[in-house]
Formats: structure tokens, sequence, C-alpha cells
């Protein structure tokens, strides 16, 4: 089975994590990966959707007439509602995974510093992550192809680098 299939299979849903001392439940919708990204139009959705370029390819994370240049081992989120687009500015076309989530109602609530993130305009592009979570994807995606990790390991793994994500598109405040 596909790392990405077995992600989708074994780590959608309500994934509880722990943020701001407190537990902040996000419902994953679905994990993606993409060896060549094509551009894309610009689009909008109801949900977040939380992207790290690969090892290779560079491109422009536009959101409204902003535009934020995207380079190997960067983190980009596009919130939901906001309009956005995903374009390439080099050869090869780059390499992206993503995962799509939505935060459950009483997130805001209870984790107080994710109601700023969730209402600024600011675009998000994370250079901080350049260390941490590619290795962690890369670890997710070898225990996903494990096919005698336990769903627990691949739930752990991927529940540590959701938060990892969260962690640094507040800026670490989280």
């Amino acid at each position: 089975m596909d790392w990405i299939e077995r992600l989708n299979r074994d780590v959608t849903g309500r994934v509880p994590l722990l943020l701001g001392g407190g537990i902040c439940p996000v419902e994953v919708l679905q994990w993606a990966y993409s060896p060549a990204l094509q551009d894309n139009v610009p689009h909008r959705h109801t949900f977040f959707e939380v992207c790290l370029v690969g090892s290779y390819g560079s491109g422009v994370f536009r959101v409204g007439n902003e535009d934020r240049p995207i380079s190997p081992g960067e983190l980009f989120i596009a919130r939901p509602g906001v309009l956005h687009q995903i374009r390439n500015t080099s050869s090869p076309l780059m390499e992206l995974s993503w995962v799509s989530f939505t935060l459950a109602p009483v997130a805001s609530k209870s984790v107080p510093v994710l109601q700023s993130f969730l209402s600024s305009a600011q675009v998000v592009v994370s250079e901080r992550v350049h260390t941490l979570t590619p290795s962690w994807n890369l670890s997710l995606r070898a225990m996903a192809e494990n096919s005698e990790a336990s769903i627990l390991s691949v739930t752990a793994l991927a529940t540590a680098l959701l938060t990892a994500i969260l962690h640094s598109g507040t800026g670490g405040i989280l």
C-alpha cells in the first residue's frame, strides 16, 4: 500500500493535539503528495491546507495580491476561505506534501492563541521548519510505507507532525 493511502486510511478523522497546555482536536480530511505539482488556479476552500515543499522545486505562494517565494523545506498554510494559488518558478516542478484539516469548534476557545492565528491576514510561510518538520515528514513517510508499523505508531508520528506544523505556523507560540 502506498504511504499516502495508508495515512488516508489510518490517520483521518479526529486527532487530538496538545497545544497551549490544552487539547486541540483537529479533523484530518486528507493527506496528499505530488512529486511534480502543476501550477493551480486561484482557489479557496473551507479547510486548512498545510503544504511542505519537498527536496526540489521552488515557486510562489500567492494569497490575495501578495506573492511569497517558497523553496525546499518551507511550509506554508492556506487558511479557510482565503483565495490562494501555488505556482512553480523553476524546473523541475516542486515536490509537495500537504494535509487538509479543520479545527473542531472548541479548538479556538480552548487554545486562545488559535483565535488570533485564525483571524490574522498574515501570509504564513515558515522557514523555521527547515530541519524539524521535513525530517518528521520523511519519517512519517517511511513508517507509513512499512506494512509492519502499527496504526498506533503511524498515528502518533502523524500527530507529532501536525503539532509541529501548527507550532511553526503560529510562530512557535503554541
